[in-house]
């Protein structure tokens, strides 16, 4: 060491070393954000499912024969559960939570819709509570 003070190549080596360092741990915190934001993101999708879940629930439930209607406060508050839950899933997959297919986006397009009859909207429904 004291060779390289005498010499002058203490700054250079100990930039060389810095650089090092600096590139190892950046390397160590990139390595456990990675495995941190992976396991985040798989409790997030469990998240949205469970909530998706239970907002299909509730509307199944309302849509019985002989059960109390939504009221129109609770229908929108479910609605808001089933985007929520539904921007989870997108952000948890590493997908987009807006709808990016419209004229505002250079070579976008108007997004299509279908209408769904109830009788299928409540058999889709269905079909999901029942893992199908």
């Amino acid at each position: 060491m004291r060779q390289r003070v005498k010499r002058g190549e203490w700054m250079a080596e100990r930039h060389r070393l810095s650089e090092l360092v600096t590139s190892k741990a950046q390397e160590a915190a990139t390595t456990n954000k990675v495995a941190e934001l992976a396991a985040r993101d798989k409790a997030d999708g469990r998240i949205s499912r469970l909530l998706h879940g239970l907002a299909l629930r509730m509307i199944v439930d309302a849509a019985r024969p002989g059960v109390r209607k939504l009221t129109p406060t609770e229908a929108r508050t479910i609605a808001s559960l089933a985007e929520s839950a539904q921007k989870i899933g997108r952000i948890a997959l590493g997908g987009s939570t807006e709808n990016t297919g419209h004229m505002g986006v250079p070579g976008g397009a108007p997004i299509l819709t279908a209408a769904a009859t109830p009788a299928a909207v409540t058999q889709a429904m269905r079909d999901y509570l029942a893992g199908n």
